[in-house]
């Protein structure tokens, strides 16, 4: 779950890192995750307008209407709304990190209509940490050759 803005992961030095993130349009932007760290549904949480959850099917949803114990997937109360991922068929992407640029398909997989961005370091790579928090940018090229740096934020890296 990933708008446009900042997002924080963690990292193991020396270590694969991979992440999938699902990417979601501009128009989302008004949406406030209830948590990053965990933003699974749950059915105690109080919810409201505008709140962003988790599906317990891995997709994305927005609170329209307050309410407790509503789940997302499925509903036809009118409570819930499934998000849309940004089509990024066409796109091509850069990850940078650690002094790294990763491509499309050189650590860089994008997804499609699906919306997603697995990123993946190998070893060799994530060595190049130390222990810290390091800044990261993931920077998406659409068809018409527009330039965004999408999401923002830093890794922080644990020794082994």
């Amino acid at each position: 779950m990933i708008l446009p803005g900042t997002q924080d992961f963690e990292g193991r030095i020396g270590t694969t890192w991979d992440q999938i993130m699902t990417i979601y349009p501009s128009t989302y932007n008004y949406v406030t995750w209830v948590t990053k760290k965990d933003p699974a549904w749950n059915s105690t949480l109080d919810y409201i307008a505008k709140n962003g959850v988790l599906g317990e099917d891995g997709e994305g949803y927005v609170c329209l209407v307050p309410n407790v114990g509503v789940n997302p997937v499925g509903d036809v109360s009118g409570k819930w709304e499934k998000m849309t991922p940004l089509d990024l068929t066409g796109y091509t992407s850069e990850f940078k990190t650690l002094g790294l640029v990763l491509k499309d398909e050189e650590g860089v997989t994008l997804g499609g209509v699906k919306g997603t961005a697995r990123i993946k370091m190998q070893p060799s790579q994530t060595e190049k940490a130390i222990v810290s928090k390091i800044h990261f940018a993931l920077l998406l090229t659409d068809g018409e050759k527009n330039l965004y740096e999408y999401v923002e934020g830093g890794i922080k890296w644990k020794a082994q």
